[in-house]
């Protein structure tokens, strides 16, 4: 896993044309702002749910929530699970704009 704070995803989801956002907060925090794109699967939800972005198991995964507590857990499930290009945004979303 990589971490990154949220000037240098930025930079990162910019470069990058493939690149997955996964949001892990709740829907409710979701539906309050997310960064553009973004896919939302809750990190609670994530071991149920993974299945649905089997494609991005090689291609990379920015992975947020809101302050940075519940996304290293995301983290590490994708990468137990097979995932192998992720990234952690660090800092979180409220700390985005």
């Amino acid at each position: 896993m990589n971490q990154i704070n949220n000037r240098e995803a930025k930079k990162f989801i910019l470069s990058n044309d493939n690149i997955l956002l996964l949001d892990v907060r709740t829907e409710e925090e979701f539906n309050e702002g997310h960064i553009e794109g973004a896919v939302l699967i809750p990190a609670d939800k994530l071991p149920f749910r993974y299945e649905e972005i089997l494609d991005y198991e090689d291609k990379p995964i920015l992975v947020y929530c809101q302050t940075g507590g519940r996304s290293p857990m995301a983290t590490n499930f994708l990468e137990e699970n097979g995932f192998s290009d992720i990234y952690h945004m660090y800092e979180g979303f409220a700390r985005w704009k």
